[in-house]
């Protein structure tokens, strides 16, 4: 039998372009550097858990160590600007001065792993992978289970309802409720214009309609994967007028590729941004 494993991310990369899908998961071969808007996201997705961690567990938050816990993570683990750590410091005492100050309305459950069969049959089983940032009770436990997911962002835009994420993470945990948990990095708002929670309710139709589309990428992953073979899909890039990160390699000579690759890319790693969640 053969196995499929995948997670949103690996989803998201093989529907916008089966060769970007090949450079991250199979060559594996990623940016030496993460872009600083990703690292500011992963610091303050480290403070969240340590957060509430101590919050499910009935624990005094000390705000303090949590602040220590940060900068040392910062300094151990990214590349941030001291302008750019500054700012994320400051944001994070502002999401505790908001939450801890008695504007929390969420039972904490768990951020929790999974790994939940999507599809087999006698050839092929297609596994599903990937980690919550948190599941909660809504309205002070009273509500339905949720799934939670922790934006930081320089702009707000409007709730990606039909992502592999939301989908994969409602359907894994057999919640119907999605939770963006947004913090902005807009200075000149108020607290409680850049601290937004939007929340989405999935119909069973959409969340069918998703695994179907999941278990066909699987396929066609696993048929690029046979034949050695793997596409462009060219309307992949450039998306929201960015270029994709790879577009200079495959813009080059095919004879070419793989030397450039090599020599402007970083074997992937557990710490890299492009790990899957």
């Amino acid at each position: 039998m053969i196995n499929i494993l995948l997670s949103s991310d690996k989803l998201n990369n093989a529907q916008i372009c089966p060769k970007l899908y090949n450079y991250i998961h199979e060559i594996q071969k990623v940016p030496p550097t993460k872009e600083e808007y990703f690292q500011e996201g992963e610091l303050f997705h480290y403070v969240l858990a340590e957060y509430y961690t101590h919050i499910m567990k009935s624990e005094e938050v000390n705000r303090e160590l949590l602040l220590i816990l940060a900068q040392n993570y910062a300094a151990e683990k990214l590349e941030l600007s001291s302008e750019a750590l500054s700012d994320a410091i400051a944001d994070i005492n502002m999401y505790f001065d908001w939450y801890i100050s008695g504007k929390e309305t969420w039972l904490i459950e768990a951020e929790e792993p999974f790994a939940k069969v999507l599809y087999e049959d006698s050839d092929v089983r297609i596994v599903i992978q990937g980690k919550c940032d948190l599941k909660v009770r809504t309205n002070n436990g009273k509500g339905p289970l949720a799934i939670v997911d922790h934006k930081y962002e320089a702009s707000f835009r409007r709730a990606k309802e039909r992502d592999n994420q939301p989908l994969c993470y409602s359907w894994a945990f057999e919640s119907r409720d999605f939770v963006y948990n947004r913090i902005g990095k807009q200075k000149s708002y108020k607290p409680e214009d850049r601290l937004k929670r939007d929340y989405v309710c999935y119909a069973q139709h959409q969340i069918d309609e998703w695994k179907e589309s999941a278990i066909y990428t699987a396929l066609e992953i696993l048929k690029f994967s046979e034949s050695n073979y793997w596409p462009s899909r060219f309307s992949g890039c450039n998306i929201y007028g960015k270029r994709c990160t790879y577009h200079d390699i495959c813009n080059t000579s095919p004879s070419n590729r793989d030397y450039k690759l090599s020599m402007l890319f970083a074997n992937k790693s557990k710490h890299n941004l492009m790990e899957d969640k």
